[in-house]
């Protein structure tokens, strides 16, 4: 599937364009409501969206991805269900809570990258003398910098200020994690 776009003029806000692409009624009664959605590094959203059948009855809660790129004149999105497999896996916690159960291969997995992901974010503390390794790189905290950012080390030279969101972007985790990982 490939992207579709917009003049930026009619975009509106975030708010705005989730609603109208994601709320509608087909001319058989069949509705489709969003629940929920989350932007994510401003370029990518995470949704749930309640599909309920012409008899009135919720059948279903799923997810969808949508990606954004903008430009001076142009917003170009792709969106994609989770049943397709997207390879986008930083959906919050609490739009995951809101889906109904699935029985979709592509779905469960990426449903469970998710879930991952999220463990794998909240096992990392950022605290004096923590190392994080990817490959053979390791990262080094020596103090706390700004509210969201610490100096670092990488690979023993040089000093670098690193956010958590940079260390799990990028692939870093925890060294004691890494390990176990490799084993």
């Amino acid at each position: 599937m490939g992207w579709s776009g917009n003049d930026i003029r009619s975009f509106g806000s975030m708010k705005e364009w989730m609603n109208k692409q994601c709320n509608y009624t087909s001319s058989d009664g069949v509705t489709t409501k969003l629940l929920d959605y989350a932007v994510v590094n401003r370029t990518t959203a995470y949704a749930a969206l309640q599909y309920t059948g012409e008899d009135g009855v919720v059948k279903e809660i799923w997810a969808i991805v949508v990606l954004f790129r903008f430009s001076k004149n142009e917003v170009m999105y792709k969106d994609m269900s989770e049943g397709a497999g997207p390879g986008y896996y930083d959906c919050p916690e609490r739009i995951l809570k809101l889906l109904s159960p699935t029985t979709n291969t592509y779905a469960i997995a990426w449903r469970k990258a998710c879930y991952d992901k999220l463990a794998a974010n909240k096992a990392i503390v950022m605290k004096e003398g923590n190392e994080f390794m990817k490959g053979k790189s390791i990262v080094t905290l020596i103090k706390k910098h700004c509210r969201n950012t610490w100096l670092c080390s990488v690979d023993g030279s040089g000093v670098y200020s690193v956010s958590k969101r940079w260390l799990t972007f990028h692939g870093y985790m925890p060294i004691d994690l890494a390990f176990e990982r490799a084993l």
